[in-house]
């Protein structure tokens, strides 16, 4: 048996007997459940012994028929028929074991527990709410603990962002960006695309434990191979369309021009007409899709294996994944960035740059097919929508990508003109979206919860009194919006203590009304968007956080150079 299966199993069994006399019946001793603990690990399908008309009753996993019933299973409740008035009659109804009380909203298999007596039906278990205790308290521990795991990681996720702001800073008048001005405008472009590319990742992965499907080990295994490999073919596909539409907005624009050895705070940048060519184009392909092919390898299985060790220590990954994955897809992706472009910019007189692109594309091909065979010689234990799901998930990053070409010709505009710019614009944007992140995450996954629910007609007094308990939509965008201040001011106090920028008061002010602003219209924004893709019958997961990140990060900009302005016009000495 799975060790995590294991350990949800003695919970569950503890309160077997409670949930089945609240509803009405008879319950196991412990004698018998003891049995049925030695019976759950035998090698054989099970069968109920007995039923209302004498008959027998199997039962498998509803999602894969295939995995040993021992692996997620065990046997219903006991209760008298009160029709008969004779015999005991046991009822066995296949179902994934929860997790502990305060998990059990996010466990879809948590929702189908015990079935009813022979008599009841929806009404009458919707009924028995009714007479449930008050949810306040239940609904308090979700917020506290939704603040509890989501800040936490906000706040990391703000200390990757700082020093890639930092870092941003300081690459600004490297010697690549300065001989090559148009991959300065893929960064916002590639950050975005790795930053989605990992969320979509983490947000599928979460809706994929919390259905239980990553607690057997051949099953996990499976999902996170071709989830890996699509992850690679995505990153260098719209890598390469993300360098050919930044060489093509430096050609319609304004070229750069710096002293040829730069040094930072010494330089003299001005605008020319230098047009980019095609060494310059090379130099950007090359440098784009090796940065997204290494970033995509780390932080694809790093968040892989972050998911399943929050399974392992009980915490729920939508409030945990997303803002980690967005702050180090961020930073290591410019990390990587700098250090491939500077090694290739010696070799733009050469071939080199074009080797290296034919490479990646040669790569391309084999990542794509070798994970298609991959996929053919794997068992099918995905439902049938994800191939569709897969193919629907490109134009969502296309759009994306579409969106922070404008963001890195806002950034490339302003990172010279206002004081700290690149440092307050990747924070404020960064965080601003992993609070939409996180709620889109939550949202999703009730939505799955929700439709499970219908679709196998479950009613339970366990899922009506998780509805009890479960956050409304409002108190958990409030509870998110709320996490945001106690970040911002560690980001205040951090950048106070090591002086990196300094924040004039007269730009504070507007820098946070610009902060809050952003914020609100995030978690408004992954609301709106989530539940149209989710009423179109698209997969929320695939198709809301590309947009709602690009957007964010665009929206977010636009309101910092608002305030750079008017914070400017009001006196005060923010400009370069």
């Amino acid at each position: 048996m799975s060790p995590i299966v294991r350990r949800d199993d003695g919970e569950y069994r503890s309160d077997h007997r409670k949930k089945a006399l609240a509803i009405g019946g008879v319950v196991r001793s412990e004698q018998e459940d003891d049995g049925l603990a030695r019976w759950d690990d035998k090698e054989v399908d099970k069968e109920d012994r007995s039923g209302p008309s004498g008959g027998v009753y199997p039962y498998r996993d509803p999602i894969d028929p295939d995995i040993p019933a021992r692996e997620l299973h065990v046997e219903g409740w006991t209760h008298r028929d009160q029709d008969s008035g004779s015999s005991d009659h046991e009822y066995t109804h296949g179902l994934h074991k929860p997790k502990r009380q305060d998990e059990v909203r996010y466990s879809l298999g948590s929702n189908a527990t015990y079935p009813p007596r022979p008599s009841a039906s929806l009404d009458t278990l919707a009924e028995l709410t009714t007479s449930l205790p008050n949810s306040r308290a239940q609904v308090l521990r979700a917020a506290t603990s939704l603040l509890i795991q989501s800040t936490p990681s906000l706040i990391v996720s703000l200390i990757g962002l700082i020093f890639t702001g930092q870092l941003l800073d300081h690459l600004a008048v490297w010697d690549v960006f300065v001989k090559c001005d148009e991959l300065f405008i893929a960064v916002p472009a590639l950050q975005n695309l790795k930053g989605n590319l990992e969320m979509c990742l983490g947000a599928k992965l979460g809706t994929a434990t919390n259905e239980g499907r990553l607690d057997t080990p051949r099953r996990r295994k499976d999902i996170i191979t071709n989830s890996l490999f699509f992850l690679q073919y995505q990153a260098l596909s719209i890598s390469a369309l993300a360098g050919g539409l930044s060489w093509l907005l430096g050609y319609a624009m304004k070229h750069r021009i710096a002293s040829p050895t730069p040094i930072p705070g010494s330089e003299d940048i001005t605008e020319g007409y230098t047009k980019p060519g095609g060494k310059q184009l090379m130099l950007i392909l090359s440098t784009g899709m090796l940065t997204a092919s290494l970033s995509s390898a780390v932080l694809g299985n790093f968040i892989s294996w972050l998911v399943v060790v929050c399974r392992w220590f009980g915490l729920n990954p939508d409030n945990i994944a997303s803002p980690l994955a967005a702050c180090l897809g961020d930073f290591l992706t410019l990390f990587i960035l700098a250090l491939v472009g500077s090694a290739l910019v010696h070799g733009l007189s050469s071939p080199v740059p074009a080797i290296v692109t034919l490479l990646m594309i040669i790569a391309t091909i084999g990542v794509r097919w070798y994970g298609l065979q991959y996929k053919e010689s794997s068992r099918p234990l995905e439902e049938k929508p994800s191939e569709a799901e897969e193919e629907g998930a490109w134009w969502p990053l296309i759009s994306a990508m579409l969106i922070s070409c404008a963001t890195g010709v806002v950034l490339e505009k302003s990172v010279s003109r206002y004081e700290g710019f690149a440092l307050l614009a990747v924070t404020m944007t960064g965080i601003c979206g992993s609070l939409g992140a996180i709620y889109a995450s939550r949202l999703s996954t009730d939505l799955h919860a929700d439709q499970h629910a219908r679709e196998h007609r479950i009613a339970s007094r366990d899922y009506e009194t998780e509805l009890a308990g479960r956050l409304s939509n409002v108190a958990s965008g409030v509870t998110i919006f709320t996490s945001a201040w106690p970040v911002q001011a560690f980001f205040l106090l951090f950048i106070a203590c090591t002086g990196w920028t300094s924040i004039p008061w007269g730009l504070l002010l507007w820098f946070l009304v610009s902060y809050a602003l952003t914020a609100g219209a995030s978690i408004y924004a992954a609301h709106s968007i989530t539940m149209y893709f989710w009423h179109k019958g698209l997969d929320p997961d695939s198709y809301t956080l590309p947009i709602h990140s690009a957007a964010i990060d665009l929206l977010g900009q636009l309101l910092l150079v608002a305030a750079y302005e008017l914070a400017s016009a009001l006196g005060a000495d923010v400009k370069s």
